[in-house]
Parts: C-alpha cells; structure tokens; sequence
C-alpha cells in the first residue's frame, strides 16, 4: 500500500527542484537585468548633466575671454574706467557674481588644491599665481571656510602694465539646480566629488567635504567597491572635464530590489503551494490508483477463473495475432493434450490445429483473416473425427476493440456441441418416424376415403355392365344402348382416374416451391376429406372472397395442415355431441403482407391442462384415440418448411386455429 501511494514522488521531487532552480536564476536573472537597466539609466542622466554642466563653462570660459581681449589693449593706469566698465558689463552679461584683475602684489594667500583648507582671511581670495604658472585659463573649485569657490581666471597681458590675472567668479546655484534635477528612481541622490573624492556638492550638507568610501573604474563608469564601499547602494558616475570632478549617482538597494525580492516570495509561495498541491493530488491519484489496480486484480482474477472454469474454450490473441492466452476447456475441445510449442502465433501450422481436417483449418484460418479485416464477429460450425468418434464445435471469433474503436485482438470461442448436434439428429429421426407414421396413418385415412369415393362410381359401372349383358340375352341391344351405356362407363372410370391423381399428389412431399391458389388448394382439400364428414351432421363452410389467393410455397404441405386441422375439429365435435348444429368454419383472408386462414368449431374447446403441452409431441387433445403428434406435426410444417406460423386464438366458444402464411415466400 505504501509502495502505492507515494509513487511518483521522487519524480515531483525532482521536478519541483529544477523548478525552484529555475526561480531562482529567474530571480538572478531580473536582479542582472534591473540593475543594467538602472545602471544605464543612471549613466545616461549623469552623462547629460556632465555635459550641460561643461557647456555652461565653456560659455563663461568664452565670456571671459572677450572681456580679457577688450582690456588687454587698455593700460590700466590711463582707462580705469574704462576697465571697470567693461568687466561690469561683462559680469552682468555672463552672469559672473564678481569679476576682477590681481596681480602678484595683492596681498592673498594663493588657494591650490592640495590645501583642503584656506587658513587666510575671506578677503585674501586670488588666484593670481596659479593662473601665471598655468599660463592658461584655468578654472578654481575648491573649499573655502565651509563654503565653495567657483572661480574662472585668464593671464592678463596689457601693455606696460606687471603680470595680471582676470578673474570671474560664479554662482553655485546653476550647478546644485542642475544636480538637484537629475531623476533617480527608488529616491535615489546625486552629489558631486573632486578628484580627491572630497563631496564637494551634496542634497545633505552634513557630507560637505567629507571623503567618498569608493574607489573609481577608470574604465568604466561604475565603483570599485572596497571594504569601505558602502555595500547597501548602487552607484555610478560620470566625469565632469572642465570641473576636474565627478558626477556621483545613488541608490540604495533595498529600495530597487524590493520588487523584485516581492515577486521572488510570490513565486516561492506559489512554488510551495503548488508542490503540496502536487503531493496531495498525487496521494489522492495514487490511492484511487491503488483502489482501481486492487479492483482489477481482483476482477482479473475473476476473469481468470471464469475463463479456467468456463465450459467453452477460449483464445485470445492481441493485434498481431500473438496468442496471449487460452484456457484449458479449449485445447480439451482441439483435442490436443499438452501444448508445448515456441509458436505462439495463430496459424494453420499452429499445433492447437494438429487434429483438425485441413478443410477445418483452412475455414478457421479464413475466419480468422476475415475478423481482422471486417471488424466483425463471425460464427460457424465444425466437425472433426477423433479416435473413431465424431465431434462437433460451434466456433465463435470476434475482434477485440478498444474505447475508441481501435483493433487490439481477436477472441476465439469454442463451444462443444456434439450432444446437442445428436439430440438433433435424434430430434430428426423421431420426427422422421412421426413423419412415416403420420403418412401410414394418413394413408389409412386415405385407403378408405378412396373406398368410399369409388364406391358408388364402381357400383355404376357394374350395373352399367350388367345392363348390357341383359340386354345382349334379351337381344334388345342396340348401338344407342351400348354407346349410351358405355360412355356411362368411362365418365365414371375417369372420375375413378381422377380421384386417385388427386389423393396421390396430395399425399406426395414436394421438393420445390411453386405458386398456387390457396382458394382452389383448400376445396381440394374439402373434397379429398368429404367422405370422412358424411354422415357425421358436422357442416363445413368455407368463407371467402372471388379472387385468387396466390401464394408461393410448399402445396401439399399446406393442404396436410388444413386436413389435420379439420380431422381435430371433427373429433372434438364428434365427442361432445351438442342438440345445436355442428359447424365447422374455414374463414380465408387477406392482410398487406400475409394471408390468414382461420379454422373454427363450435365444440367444447381445448381444455385448460393441455393448452401449454398442445403443439408438443405425443400430447394428444383426444386423450387415449389420438396419437399426440397431429398439432406437433402441423406447427413443425407450418414453422420450418413453410416460414409460417401456426396459433391457437381461442381456446373455446369457439375454438380458433389461425394460420399465418407470407405472400411470397421467395422475397
């Protein structure tokens, strides 16, 4: 039982397991894909911002530009003025908060970016020197108490005049909007550092100039992460040229894999469900599994044993006529003792059909070919000799098919008939017999209804005879006397002539069917049995219509069950003799497909204890006269020779014979 019900379950097991792999590289696989897509995401907005912010300084590198070209034609002692409203100007048009020119002897203390704090006075804010040793334009970024510097200076050659430097200094609002603009997702912040990782631009002012824990990829724009990296946030970056810094990007984890890890529960929850779903529905398959192999087997077994029990003989064999199994009913009906043969394919060289004719085997075989091909059951009989004794088996064989129609074998049955062929053929010989003692009687039926048919006709020719030897001694005979009496003499020989034709045909079995009238056929009946109702007071009607009844079957076999019917008719109103008239009815009709011909008496009727046992053999209505087999005899001619039917349909007052014949038997 065990064995049953968790079977299959290292299969699910093992199902299940890559299943949960497979969730978990899902889960892998859409962390990599977020965090690329974020990434890129991240790299792009930085990329976008590092651009806008080196154009904003290259438009203010120009502006400054122009205003050193126009005061590098002018001497500072002479135009001043002039000098102080060209930078004016040029502050209000490139947006400088300050602009102006120092030179070496101003009292400053020079800011270089290895300093990461000016100890001077905020008014000590020049970059005069630096500015001279770049010889270039150079732009200044650096902290200065608490506060940053973003300043623009360009050496200054005016003429006659020591080395100068023109400085502008700019807002810090443009380049903290543009960071405050970048859009992260996940509430993510962007901040700027130096190349010395000091954050030089934060949303947080508590990271103003404190040390970033990441190391940058040179060659690429994400982190290096170190062991002071902070482990819980994505960043990335992006280089800012003209500022000599970076563009920094966070993120913090949690917050982006959130969804994430939300989907990887939902899948494992579902995961699990479904795999205590599988389990349960498994047991539940495997117990009513169990339930239905236990039924099997037991209705197997029941097969089996009504099989091994049956007392018919039974094959089976599967679609390519491989012999699957057989009982032992059925090589006891072959005749075969043992069978011990590595064949085990249906054949005729099979050994089951060792005993067998050949012309048995070869009708087998075809029945065989023949079930395969048709779908259809075939049934035929056999007999074969076997140790000088004759056996018959009636053999069965029908295709095997499945739910769906499909052949899947044949079944082969055999049943033993031969007592029932010999009770048969026993049934026959006693029917035969009756048959002959049923003529033998008939024959003494007919012996004196010829007697009495010739009686008056062979009285008439004696008297015609004796007529003419008077009249030859009288010598009164004339040839009007002898013409006259002899053809008297020969009308009554050919009605003798005609009498015994009739009696011979009626009392002769014929061998093929013919049509005929079964009007004219039953009057020759009445006349062949005249002479048994003379003198009885027993009148016969017969009632029907002027019109042939043509019919097409057995003649004289029709006229035999008439007689039979109206010598029982006679003899129960012969023995029970009534003060009213006795009558006998003979009532022929025509229905669409049959003709009915009725025969009915007025007598006492059939009695009760005899009606079940009336058409069977040596069950007489007439008690010790009769001999049982009139009724039995009719109703076997009227069933199997002449396809029809013979009836009782009422048992008295009256009683009624009813025979029921086809049109045409040969349709």
């Amino acid at each position: 039982m065990k064995h049953y019900l968790f079977k299959n379950i290292k299969m699910i097991l093992l199902f299940s397991m890559g299943f949960f792999i497979l969730i978990i590289a899902n889960y892998w696989m859409n962390l990599y894909i977020l965090k690329s897509t974020i990434d890129d995401l991240q790299i792009q907005s930085m990329k976008n911002v590092s651009n806008h912010l080196n154009e904003w300084l290259e438009a203010k590198m120009n502006s400054l530009y122009l205003a050193r070209d126009f005061v590098s034609k002018l001497n500072p002692d002479e135009n001043e003025k002039r000098i102080h409203e060209i930078l004016t100007n040029s502050s209000k048009l490139a947006g400088f908060a300050t602009i102006s020119m120092q030179t070496s002897y101003s009292p400053t203390l020079l800011l270089d970016k290895k300093i990461s704090l000016c100890q001077s006075q905020p008014e000590a804010f020049f970059y005069h020197e630096k500015t001279l040793f770049d010889n270039t334009i150079t732009l200044h970024f650096e902290p200065y108490y608490d506060t940053m510097s973003l300043v623009l200076c360009t050496p200054l050659r005016t003429l006659n005049a020591p080395k100068r430097v023109l400085c502008g200094t700019l807002p810090l609002t443009y380049i903290q909007a543009e960071i405050a603009s970048i859009s992260l997702p996940y509430d993510g912040k962007a901040f700027l550092i130096d190349q010395n990782k000091h954050i030089l631009v934060h949303p947080d002012a508590h990271y103003f100039f404190t040390r970033f824990p990441c190391e940058l990829d040179k060659n690429s724009c994400h982190l290096v992460k170190t062991s002071e990296c902070l482990e819980n946030y994505i960043f990335s970056y992006a280089p800012i040229k003209l500022l000599d810094g970076y563009l920094i990007a966070q993120l913090e984890k949690d917050k982006v894999y959130e969804k994430v890890d939300v989907q990887l529960f939902i899948n494992i929850f579902i995961y699990t469900v479904s795999l205590l779903l599988f389990i349960l529905l498994n047991l539940l398959y495997n117990i009513l599994a169990y339930k239905n192999i236990k039924q099997l087997s037991t209705a197997k077994a029941l097969i089996h044993n009504f099989i091994d029990h049956n007392d018919k003989g039974i094959l089976i064999a599967d679609d390519t006529q491989h012999i699957t199994y057989y009982n032992q009913r059925f090589l006891e009906l072959l005749k075969v003792p043992n069978l011990e043969s590595k064949n085990n394919y249906l054949s005729t060289q099979h050994p089951l059909y060792q005993n067998l004719p050949p012309w048995v085997q070869s009708c087998m075989n075809k029945m065989i070919k023949a079930t395969i091909k048709k779908q259809k059951t075939w049934e035929n009989a056999f007999s074969f000799s076997y140790n000088n004794q004759l056996f018959h088996f009636f053999c069965i064989m029908s295709p095997v098919k499945d739910g769906k129609g499909n052949y899947q074998g044949i079944i082969i049955i055999l049943d033993d008939i031969t007592d029932q062929t010999e009770e048969k053929q026993q049934k026959k010989e006693q029917e035969d017999i009756l048959f002959q003692q049923s003529k033998m009687a008939d024959l003494g039926k007919m012996i004196g209804a010829i007697s009495h048919q010739w009686r008056q006709p062979l009285n008439a020719i004696s008297i015609l005879l004796g007529n003419l030897l008077q009249f030859k001694k009288m010598k009164c005979l004339t040839d009007d006397i002898f013409e006259e009496n002899l053809q008297r003499a020969i009308s009554n020989t050919l009605y003798l002539s005609t009498t015994i034709d009739t009696f011979k045909n009626f009392y002769v079995p014929e061998k093929e069917i013919h049509a005929f009238d079964l009007k004219a056929a039953i009057q020759d009946t009445l006349f062949i049995v005249e002479p048994h109702f003379k003198n009885t007071n027993i009148s016969i009607d017969f009632i029907t219509e002027e019109k042939a009844y043509l019919c097409t079957t057995y003649k004289n076999e029709f006229q035999q069950i008439i007689a039979n019917l109206l010598f029982n008719a006679k003899e129960a109103l012969m023995e029970h003799v009534k003060k009213e008239p006795m009558k006998i009815k003979i009532i022929l009709e025509e229905t669409e497909n049959n003709y009915t011909i009725k025969v009915e008496d007025n007598g006492p009727g059939i009695h009760i204890n005899i009606r079940e046992m009336l058409f069977k053999p040596f069950k007489s209505t007439k008690g010790a006269k009769g001999t049982g087999n009139g009724l039995y005899l009719s109703q076997l001619i009227a069933t199997q020779k002449l396809k029809g039917h013979l009836c009782v349909l009422s048992y008295q007052n009256p009683t009624i014979f009813l025979l029921s014949l086809l049109k045409n038997k040969e349709d």
